[in-house]
C-alpha cells in the first residue's frame, strides 16, 4: 500500500510540476503531503530546504495555499526527490536483503526448516543459527560477569527460544541429537549455577558449559 501511495504521489508531483500552473501545483502538494508517510513527508520538506539554500533563499514553513510559483515549484522538486530517494532504499533494501524481504513482504506462510532471517549475497541467518550465536553471546557475558540476573534471564529465554525450534525445526537424526545435547547442557548449568555461592565457580562453570557446546558442535554438529 505505501508504494502504491508513494507511486500516486510521484506521477501527481511530476504532472504539477510539468504543468507549470500555481493552481495546480499547489493541490498536488496539499494531497501529497496528507498522503505521505510522515518520515518521507519528512525528507521531502528537508529535499525542499536545500533547494532554497541552493538558490540563495532560506526555507520557512508557510501554509501551502501561500505559496508563490518560484516556492511551490520548489516544493515539487523536493518531494519528487523524497520519493525518488525513497525508491532507491527500496530497490537497494531488496536487492542486497533478499531474505528479509521476503519474509516482509510475502503473505503468511508455515515455519520451514532452516528458516533463512537474513541473507546478504551468499552468506544467510537462519533461525538456529541466530539462536546459536545468541546463547554463546549470553554465556560469554556470563563467564565476565557471573552475578549479573540480567545475562540469567536471557540465557532463560534463549534455552526456551530453542526448545521451541528444536519442537518446529530438526530434521536428521545427528541434528536432533546436537540439539537434545546442547538444550541439555543448557539446563544442567541453569539448574547448577545458582546453588554456587563464589562468582568464580560460577564463572568456571559457564565456561565449561561453553566450551561443552563447542564440543557438541564439532563431533556431533
Amino acid at each position: 500500500m505505501e508504494q502504491l501511495t508513494l507511486e500516486i504521489c510521484r506521477v501527481k508531483l511530476q504532472e504539477a510540476f510539468d504543468s507549470n500552473d500555481r493552481g495546480v501545483m499547489v493541490n498536488a502538494l496539499q494531497y501529497v503531503t496528507s498522503s505521505l508517510p510522515f518520515s518521507v513527508a519528512y525528507d521531502g520538506f528537508e529535499e525542499t530546504r536545500l533547494i532554497f539554500y541552493a538558490n540563495g533563499r532560506r526555507a520557512c514553513k508557510i501554509s501551502i495555499d501561500k505559496l508563490d510559483f518560484l516556492s511551490a515549484k520548489w516544493n515539487i522538486q523536493g518531494y519528487m526527490n523524497a520519493i525518488d530517494k525513497e525508491f532507491a532504499r527500496a530497490k537497494f533494501y531488496s536487492s542486497n536483503y533478499s531474505g528479509a524481504s521476503e519474509r516482509l513482504f510475502v503473505g503468511d506462510r508455515p515455519f520451514e526448516q532452516k528458516e533463512v532471517l537474513y541473507r546478504r549475497g551468499a552468506d544467510e541467518l537462519s533461525v538456529e543459527g541466530l539462536l546459536k550465536v545468541c546463547g554463546y553471546a549470553v554465556k560469554l557475558a556470563q563467564v565476565v560477569e557471573p552475578d549479573n540476573k540480567l545475562y540469567d534471564k536471557s540465557s532463560a529465554a534463549v534455552s526456551v527460544f530453542k526448545g521451541l525450534e528444536f519442537v518446529l525445526n530438526n530434521e536428521g537424526k545427528d541434528s536432533k541429537c546436537a540439539k537434545m545435547l546442547h538444550l541439555a547442557n543448557d539446563f544442567l548449568v541453569g539448574v547448577v549455577k545458582p546453588s554456587l555461592v563464589s562468582n568464580g565457580a560460577k564463572s568456571a562453570l559457564v565456561g565449561m558449559s561453553l566450551l561443552v557446546d563447542l564440543a557438541i558442535e564439532f563431533f556431533v554438529g
